[in-house]
């Protein structure tokens, strides 16, 4: 039975569905988070004013409630209502439908993933930047590197593994890591979400069903949801 269960699974359009979504919004927030993020820990890294009040801001967003995090994005990606659509209809351009078409579904969370994360992980990222010994930079500077050449072969590389040998998990992983930290955002704002059809619908196509309601709830990560 065991092996007749991953042969039903592996001939399931849903299931191929469902991990597409998965990777698709995987990419779409970890590969710009990291980025971001190194370049935020880099900038906090240098001889700033006021440090600690930069540091607590670029950690606000991950202090937000979930719901709170929900209100907000769901007046930027409404299909209806929406800042952004807004925007667009006021310039005649078509609205996006955020909720109900895969790829803006998918952007519309990565975003929300962003917006929560990012800070987190650059906090991270500083704290392994800041443990990479001054005499490597010193030494480098003698010798001629400019500060981008210090920066990509010294900081980005150091800093990676320092971040991966700590207690803290890489900040990739730490964003992912958890289901419940990526769903949990969506699923505050999902008023269809008492239907077991709807909900398994949203978790496998990664799109929310048009219900006529603009506040409903962007969709949740496929795959990495319990539906």
């Amino acid at each position: 039975m065991g092996l007749a269960n991953y042969a039903r699974e592996l001939t399931d359009p849903l299931f191929w569905n469902s991990l597409f979504n998965t990777f698709s919004i995987f990419l779409l927030s970890s590969v710009p988070q990291v980025i971001t993020a190194i370049a935020i820990a880099a900038v906090l890294d240098q001889n700033l004013r006021a440090k600690t009040f930069w540091r607590l801001s670029v950690l606000l967003p991950y202090v937000v409630t979930p719901v709170a995090v929900s209100l907000i994005f769901s007046n930027i990606f409404g299909e209806k209502y929406g800042l952004i659509n807004n925007v667009l209809t006021a310039i005649n351009l078509d609205p996006i439908m955020w909720k109900t078409e895969t790829l803006p579904s998918h952007i519309a969370l990565a975003t929300m993933v962003n917006w929560r994360w990012t800070g987190y992980n650059a906090l991270i990222l500083l704290a392994a930047m800041q443990a990479v010994p001054r005499d490597i930079y010193e030494s480098a500077a003698i010798d001629g590197a400019s500060p981008v050449r210090r920066f990509f072969s010294i900081t980005v590389p150091a800093s990676g593994r320092r971040s991966s040998s700590s207690s803290s998990p890489p900040p990739s992983v730490a964003s992912r890591s958890s289901p419940s930290r990526s769903c949990s955002t969506p699923r505050a704002r999902c008023p269809a979400a008492r239907n077991a059809s709807t909900r398994r619908r949203c978790c496998t196509s990664g799109t929310w069903p048009s219900t006529g309601n603009s506040s409903a709830a962007p969709p949740r990560s496929p795959g990495s949801c319990s539906c």
